[in-house]
């Protein structure tokens, strides 16, 4: 099976050094990944254990001077060696089968860019709800052809929302595909960059009252229900609304 993806993980704070092994060993069985970039920041002392304890050659530590995130996602796209780029934050993780589904999608459609559908984890990575993703897909999520994220990279000058940015100022020239199955677990934590989004907020009230026993199996039943009855193979968001309303400013 040839390898077709480069993966461009970012873990550029300390934050993320309690989840990047996590990270990293839900991508270490995808035989389509031929690489693992994972971006820090150039003084990082514990990225190294943690690398050479997973025993993966595909993984590459990437420092960096200290940059937002979609900077350095863009350095790591402008050194991958693959034709597709598949991107994770480092405290979020891929289901099985992620880049084989998405793969196969982007064939069938003939598109440049497939997104997922997502579970929320809490801070110890166990599932607790379904999101709709309906809007846009989380960067999580992605895969993009290289050729498409090198003619159009991400606004680094945007300091928020860098992801709906680039999502509407691609719309008329890179054909978007929503594969409607749930391939990452997206970690619902305090202190995260975007927790104090009103999006990130209700998010994180579901997870919260989905440790509650018993709780915990309505609540993910009913975002179930919500799920599979509102999916859809597109996503809603077409226009340039982007700022305007705040509902739409997440994924």
């Amino acid at each position: 099976m040839e390898p077709k993806v480069s993966a461009v993980v970012t873990a550029m704070t300390d934050a993320e050094k309690p989840f990047i092994a996590d990270t990293l060993n839900s991508m270490t069985d995808d035989p389509y990944l031929g690489q693992i970039l994972v971006c820090v920041e150039q003084n990082n002392s514990w990225i190294a254990p943690i690398v050479d304890q997973s025993n993966d050659k595909r993984i590459q530590i990437l420092y960096l001077p200290m940059m937002i995130v979609s900077a350095a996602r863009n350095r790591g796209v402008e050194v991958a060696d693959f034709e597709w780029i598949a991107f994770c934050d480092g405290d979020d993780m891929w289901c099985p089968g992620k880049t084989r589904i998405q793969l196969a999608v982007g064939c069938q459609e003939k598109a440049s860019f497939i997104g997922t559908d997502h579970y929320l984890a809490d801070e110890n990575g166990r599932i607790r709800a379904c999101a709709l993703a309906c809007y846009i897909p989380m960067p999580s999520s992605w895969l993009v052809e290289k050729s498409i994220l090198i003619a159009h990279p991400f606004n680094e000058n945007v300091r928020q929302g860098q992801d709906g940015e680039w999502w509407i100022r691609t719309h008329p020239t890179v054909k978007k595909v929503r594969c409607p199955i749930k391939l990452i677990k997206y970690r619902v934590r305090p202190n995260s960059l975007s927790s104090l989004r009103p999006s990130k907020k209700r998010k994180a009230l579901v997870v919260q009252a989905a440790s509650i026993p018993i709780l915990d199996k309505v609540i993910f039943g009913i975002t179930y229900l919500l799920w599979y009855f509102f999916r859809k193979d597109e996503y809603r968001w077409r226009d340039k609304s982007w700022g305007k309303n705040p509902a739409l400013n997440t994924t």
